[in-house]
């Protein structure tokens, strides 16, 4: 066979390329006591994040990723408590070749500032409240046409909303509508200003003519009470959440139209939800968190239709935290039922593709509580920990590790550990890439808060005693390959040509697999598995 030779030569090129191994590299960039709950944003390739110096009051600092590109942006104040709704989180919102965020000087109380990302061009936009006097923020979100919509609460009226929106100048900036209750949520979906209001749901382009109710949410739910935290949208639907009394809570989906928004997830006694959080969307659907009155709590996911509604996974004992999406699957923690840890699990969005990735560490309240992980190209970040024993009755839950996975039992390890007198703190910070760097805030206890750095880079890896667990055959083969695995589960099959073409892909989820070969071209293959405890590539020739 002539083409051997030339096989072998491109499967080693190619073995190497794919037995290639992300290993991340963390460093200190920042040491001047950044606050380990800060938030990072990335604007006009610099990173820009609240900081403080010596117990000062916290400042705007923008950074070019490096410990001398480092500096305070403005010497203004950021307020640590910046808004009447302890919902609000976007403190820093970039809307077209401007950046807004809320901070206060030595004249105005905490109000509406920007940046374009220098000094002489950092001001203030408007001071929507009269002198000093601060403004309290519900919610700002930017549009694509170089505005941003706000909502705040009025001078002196706790109890109402207003809605503003600003091009970044005094005079465009503007209340165009005031809602006499704080029951108000906001969302963005297709470019689109939405909210709740009055038990409905409303549509706005930042004008009073240009307002319009969508659809009355009541008319579908007489016992509906308000709105709830959460939201998430696909290319085609929003989904977000209500409270409705006594009945829990309910789940909507919505395309922007009166017709095609309509309440799901609840009417049947499978889905009458006493609760939902931490809405994901992947792909064309919407995973999260729930648990019911007749089914135990557990992964649900939603397609925005009633029948398309379902429990994916049921979780003993735990609903599923930090949901992620991480390589076209959605990596999560939940309560493992033997080891009762906190550990990690993963799903492509099928319940036999749902399972436990690791359960040998405890997860905990990660970084941040209930949020997503951080995330870095094909690598996701989270800390492990233990609970301490009650201090004055109260248990703290100690970070101690800070690891990284792919999303493969194998590829999931430690990158620091951190000393018994020296352990990294429960962290509310936000994080940020810039170029192919992951930027955080972390704290270590009696040091102080520092900005870390995660950087990928490639180095080979040998395969483990467990590869030869796999096996194929016939190697050279001519109608069918039979693959056969002796301890685990082969999730996923590729099978590339020398041109590095892939001409087979196929879930699997058994430990054995028959491949027809009969359309294939006589030549070398390489073929790739994809386990639980990683990727096995071996190659074979169809004759």
């Amino acid at each position: 066979m002539t083409f051997k030779p030339l096989f072998l030569t491109f499967a080693i090129l190619l073995l190497n390329h794919f037995d290639a191994m992300s290993q991340s590299k963390v460093e200190r960039v920042f040491t001047n006591g950044i606050f380990y709950h800060t938030d990072f944003i990335t604007f006009k390739n610099r990173i820009f994040f609240t900081g403080s110096e010596n117990g000062q009051f916290r400042k705007p600092y923008v950074s070019d990723g490096t410990t001398a590109g480092t500096k305070l942006l403005k010497n203004i104040t950021i307020p640590e408590k910046n808004s009447f709704d302890s919902g609000f989180k976007p403190k820093w919102t970039i809307s077209g070749d401007k950046m807004f965020f809320v901070a206060s000087d030595s004249l105005n109380g905490q109000e509406l500032w920007l940046t374009d990302g220098t000094e002489n061009g950092t001001r203030l936009v408007k001071n929507i409240s009269p002198k000093d006097t601060s403004t309290y923020f519900y919610s700002i979100h930017s549009l694509p046409n170089g505005k941003v919509y706000i909502s705040v609460v009025p001078y002196n009226q706790p109890l109402k909303v207003q809605l503003w929106i600003s091009d970044g100048t005094e005079g465009g900036t503007m209340p165009f509508f005031e809602a006499s209750t704080i029951r108000f949520k906001t969302y963005v979906f297709k470019n689109q200003m939405y909210y709740y209001y009055s038990d409905g749901l409303w549509q706005t382009d930042g004008t009073a003519n240009g307002t319009k109710l969508i659809k009355n949410l009541k008319e579908s739910d007489d016992q509906l009470e308000g709105p709830t935290i959460g939201f998430a949208a696909t290319p085609q639907k929003m989904f977000f959440i209500t409270h409705n009394g006594l009945k829990g809570v309910a789940l909507w989906a919505s395309d922007g139209t009166t017709v095609g928004t309509q309440m799901i997830g609840q009417g049947t006694s499978d889905t009458l939800f006493s609760g939902i959080s931490n809405l994901t969307s992947m792909g064309d659907k919407v995973f999260f968190s729930g648990y019911s009155r007749t089914t135990a709590s557990g992964l649900w996911v939603s397609d925005g239709t009633q029948s398309g509604t379902k429990l994916l996974k049921k979780l003993i004992g735990s609903s599923p935290l930090n949901l992620t999406v991480l390589n076209g699957k959605l990596l999560f923690t939940a309560l493992d039922s033997q080891t009762n840890k906190w550990g990690l699990w993963i799903s492509d969005g099928t319940e036999s593709g749902t399972f436990s990735l690791r359960n040998d560490f405890s997860i905990g309240d990660n970084i941040p509580s209930n949020e997503p992980f951080y995330t870095l190209k094909n690598k996701a970040y989270f800390t492990t920990g233990f609970t301490t024993p009650p201090s004055s009755g109260i248990s703290i839950f100690v970070h101690d590790n800070f690891w990284e996975t792919d999303g493969t039992s194998r590829g999931t390890d430690t990158l620091r550990s951190f000393p018994q007198n020296n352990k990294l703190l429960y962290s509310k910070s936000n994080a940020t890439v810039l170029g192919d760097k992951l930027y955080l805030g972390l704290n270590e206890e009696n040091i102080g808060g520092f900005m870390f750095s995660i950087s990928n880079s490639s180095t080979s890896i040998k395969y483990e005693e467990w590869a030869t667990a796999i096996q194929i055959y016939p190697t050279l083969a001519n109608d069918w390959l039979f693959i056969e695995s002796a301890d685990f589960i082969i999730d996923k099959i590729t099978i590339i040509d020398l041109l590095g073409r892939t001409v087979f892909n196929q879930k699997n989820f058994a430990k054995t697999a028959s491949i027809p070969l009969s359309n294939l071209p006589k030549n070398g293959y390489l073929i790739r598995l994809e386990t639980s405890k990683g990727v096995v590539i071996k190659k074979f020739f169809k004759l």
